[in-house]
């Protein structure tokens, strides 16, 4: 199994929070620690390596597991115009488990995307690398364009406004790493937009 690229898969799998297709749903009731296994790694110079700090991965390592088993089974080849029952969402799954109202009402609040994207970026990336961040996603936005990369990673949003949504949250962010408040207003013009 080619564990560097499969770690890639799941790592942006999780960092799509605007969900859908190709995104790692990641449950509200997960816990903190888990979300840290899930995030305790980075790519290095020579593959992937532990954040400074991280004890466990193992959230991180089920999950490529997982993922490598889904692709050897097939998944990603099912066509989900007519997948097969097993798959079906709903009722029509056969292996579908009902749940009580109560249950429902009882389970957590589900965890805010822009708290995972917290997580993900704001809870684990140094001033430096929020600022290497910022600088390629202005750099997008400035080519009036939703995708790109950004160092290693590549970034894509739905909208402009997402963009300029992430771009303002880096800051805060930044600012508040800073220990400054300031807003840092940046015009531009984009063609046909």
């Amino acid at each position: 199994m080619a564990t560097d690229r499969m770690k890639e898969s799941v790592l942006a799998a999780v960092g799509r929070f605007e969900g859908g297709q190709g995104a790692q749903h990641v449950p509200s009731w997960l816990e903190a620690e888990h979300l840290d296994e899930l995030l305790a790694e980075r790519r290095g110079a020579k593959g992937y390596e532990k954040r400074q700090g991280a004890v466990r991965n193992e959230t991180l390592d089920l999950s490529v597991q997982a993922l490598a088993v889904a692709e050897f089974k097939g998944l990603n080849r099912i066509d989900w115009q007519a997948p097969p029952a097993w798959a079906e969402a709903g009722p029509a799954n056969p292996f579908a488990v009902a749940v009580s109202a109560a249950a429902a009402e009882a389970a957590p609040a589900p965890r805010r995307r822009a708290d995972l994207a917290l997580a993900i970026h704001g809870g684990i990336m140094t001033l430096d690398d929020m600022e290497r961040r910022l600088t390629g996603l202005l750099d997008i936005r400035h080519r009036g364009v939703r995708s790109g990369s950004v160092g290693s990673e590549r970034v894509e949003y739905q909208s402009d406004a997402d963009l300029a949504r992430a771009i303002a949250d880096l800051e805060r962010r930044i600012a508040k790493a800073r220990k400054t408040a300031r807003r840092v207003i940046r015009p531009y013009a984009v063609k046909d937009l």
